[in-house]
This record gives structure tokens, C-alpha cells and sequence, in this order.
């Protein structure tokens, strides 16, 4: 699914269950303060200069990996940890399916560049272009990210001109897509704790890791079912925000930490060592059984497989 067509499902949600004054926008939070049984949200409208302060029982900063909310939590953390690749990205409306409109593309090499391609929708193909520019070590962001920032195909093309697939027209497709945006692949290092008095994370806010595999959304939409079962269990109180924050936290650091190790960089890997020259069939290269092993594994870790996300009990 785009996630355009998921935030306006969950927008569409919201406004029929709690009401069209429940969302306001152009509230930039600039500060916030537990006292006794609430916590009190100061804002400013970036345009007007307005500002008002808002009373609530807790506070879920879910404001992304540039965080205000952490910040205030964390003043001294600094900015994300860039993992030496940039990621160029883009959608492209299609008529015609790639390969059998469920497949997912995934070539090149992570120590230079490589493609994951496909459908999102029917007509729509998602693809990403991850292009290493720096050596493989840790090293602070050269600037906050901004999922907006533009690129430039002219800059892109060029990186990728060895890139050929004989039944898909690579470079077609990514000339064809309506924005392309370039930004630096961060994440930040666990944390201690999300929970402070009335405040908590969600989400990017409170694990931004590298954007494989689904994990940043995914990730968040856990943390949301584990907020709600705590606020059943002990109420919209403090027990509820660290009840969450014991459920949430461990698991997520986990997929932090795995997601600087990806399972298709690992496949990758193992194909680019054992058929350093090219291949006619994969399962010349590496088994099915492996594939699966190293994918079933990344699943497990995110808490994504299937059997567990069905044994979970329904929220609603």
C-alpha cells in the first residue's frame, strides 16, 4: 500500500471516530511541561506567530526522526547517524505490471549501488536507489533529514548506467517518476527509556532506523497497538505510558540494531561473493531454503511473520 493512501485511511478514521476539530494543523510544538495529572503543550503556528498552549492527561511525540519532542527529551543526543549511503526515491505511474505485480527487484551491491524496485499498487511502482558515498562506519549526519529534499535525475542516471535488466526497462521507469526525492540513510542509537513523567515516543521519534523493508512504518503501527492495549490495561495514566514503554522499547531496539544489517544486503552479498561474475539462474547461486532462512529470520526480528502477527488479539 502508498502510504499516501494509508495516512488519508487512517485521516478518514479518525475524523468519523473522534470529530474534524480533533486534527489542527500548523501547530509546530515548541515546548511542554508534566505537572500533577496533565501535561500542558505550548505551540506556535509558523506562519501567523500564533501561539496557544494546549492541556492533555499525556503526550505521544510521533513528530518523526527530527523530533522535537526527543529533543527536548534528549537536548544533547545531536543529530542522526548516517550510514554513509544515500537513498534517491521516487513512485511512477505504470499500465503495465512488473514481472507478476507482486515481485520485489532487488540488485546491485551495497558497497556501491543498489536498486529495490515494485508495486506498491497496481499502477504505481515504488522504487529506491541506494548509493554508497562514504566508507561503511558510523559518522553523524551531514544535515537533518528531510524526506522532501529534492534530486536531480541528471545526478542519478549516470550512478546507475550499469544497472540493465532484459525484461524491464530500468531507466524508463525512473525518468518516468513524477518526484524524486534524495536524502542521507540515518537512524539514531537506542535509548534508555522513551517514558518521562506524562511524555512518551512513538515511532520515528522514538526508534528511527534505516528504512528497510517496511520496518519505520511497521514499527510505528506496533508501537500504536502497543499503546492502546496498555491504556486498556491501566487506563491513559502513567502506569499506561510505562507499561507501553516496557512492551514497546526492547523489541524495537532490536529491529534497530538488525536493520544495519539487512536481509537483502545479505543476499546480495552472497550472491556478489559466489557469482562475482554474473549468473544466468539464482538457484545457481543460492537455494530457495537459504532465501527463505535469511528472510524468515528478518521477518522474526521485526515481529512481522505472518503466524505472529495472527496470534496477536484483535484491537477492535
Amino acid at each position: 500500500m502508498h502510504r499516501g493512501n494509508f495516512q488519508q485511511l487512517l485521516l478518514r478514521h479518525i475524523r468519523h471516530e473522534i470529530g474534524e476539530t480533533s486534527i489542527r494543523l500548523s501547530q509546530k510544538l515548541v515546548a511542554f511541561r508534566s505537572v500533577s495529572d496533565h501535561v500542558e503543550v505550548d505551540f506556535v503556528n509558523p506562519s501567523t506567530g500564533d501561539q496557544n498552549t494546549e492541556l492533555a492527561k499525556v503526550l505521544v511525540g510521533a513528530d518523526g526522526i527530527n523530533s522535537t519532542v526527543r529533543k527536548i527529551l534528549y537536548p544533547d543526543e545531536g543529530r542522526p547517524l548516517w550510514s554513509g549511503v544515500t537513498i534517491w526515491r521516487g513512485v511512477t505511474q505504470t499500465d503495465k505490471l512488473l514481472l507478476d505485480g507482486r515481485s520485489l527487484i532487488v540488485m546491485g551491491d551495497p558497497n556501491d549501488v543498489q536498486l529495490v524496485m515494485g508495486h506498491v499498487s497496481k499502477n504505481v511502482i515504488n522504487w529506491t536507489c541506494l548509493v554508497r558515498v562514504e566508507d561503511p562506519n558510523m559518522q553523524i549526519s551531514p544535515a537533518a533529514p528531510d524526506w522532501n529534499n529534492l534530486g536531480h535525475i541528471e545526478d542519478l542516471l549516470p550512478l546507475m548506467s550499469n544497472m540493465k535488466l532484459n525484461f524491464v526497462d530500468i531507466h524508463h521507469i525512473i525518468q518516468s517518476s513524477m518526484i524524486i526525492n534524495k536524502f542521507p540513510m540515518t537512524d539514531r542509537n537506542t535509548l534508555p527509556r522513551w517514558t518521562h513523567d506524562r511524555v512518551t515516543l512513538l515511532g520515528d521519534a522514538a526508534h528511527p532506523m534505516y528504512p528497510y523493508g517496511g520496518n519505520g512504518a511497521s514499527q510505528a503501527i506496533l508501537d500504536a497497538r502497543g499503546l492502546i492495549l496498555s491504556f486498556r490495561q491501566h487506563g491513559v495514566t502513567l502506569q499506561g505510558l510505562q507499561a507501553y514503554d516496557d512492551l514497546r522499547r526492547p523489541a524495537s531496539n532490536i529491529v534497530v540494531l538488525a536493520s544495519r544489517q539487512y536481509s537483502c544486503d545479505e543476499i546480495l552479498k552472497v550472491v556478489h561473493e559466489r557469482a562475482p561474475d554474473g549468473f544466468e539462474h539464482l538457484s545457481d547461486v543460492i537455494s530457495s531454503a537459504e532465501l527463505e532462512a535469511i528472510m524468515s529470520n528478518s521477518k522474526r526480528v521485526a515481529g512481522l511473520h505472518a503466524e505472529q502477527l495472527n496470534q496477536e488479539p484483535p484491537l477492535f
